[in-house]
């Protein structure tokens, strides 16, 4: 019997490690992904900077960048990408459908 609960006593400590080892784990990740979307947005802005100052450029009939060419599906994917990652950072809240149905009574 004391075997026994030695043995689990011991399992319950390892199972504490690899919880710990885990949670670190999960933090890691969480801060490489919050990296990575600011990488996207940083990327989606650049661009889509660049090909608004593109299309002002050739709207007013000066020379346009040569290395870039306003592309609208780059554009509308760049905004796609860039709606998403702010749609992830700041979710919308939660609004029950009771409170709707109250409001309109």
């Amino acid at each position: 019997m004391e075997g026994r609960l030695e043995k689990m006593m011991k399992e319950k400590e390892d199972l504490k490690a690899k919880n710990a080892a885990l949670e670190i784990a999960k933090v890691s990740i969480e801060v490489e992904l919050e990296q990575l979307q600011d990488n996207v947005l940083t990327m989606c802005r650049e661009s889509f900077n660049q090909a608004v100052r593109q299309a002002h450029m050739l709207y007013q009939g000066l020379p346009a960048d040569g290395d870039f060419d306003v592309n609208k599906d780059v554009l509308e994917g760049c905004l796609l990408a860039f709606d998403e990652l702010v749609a992830l950072r700041n979710p919308m809240p939660r609004v029950d459908v009771q409170d709707i149905e109250d409001e309109d009574d």
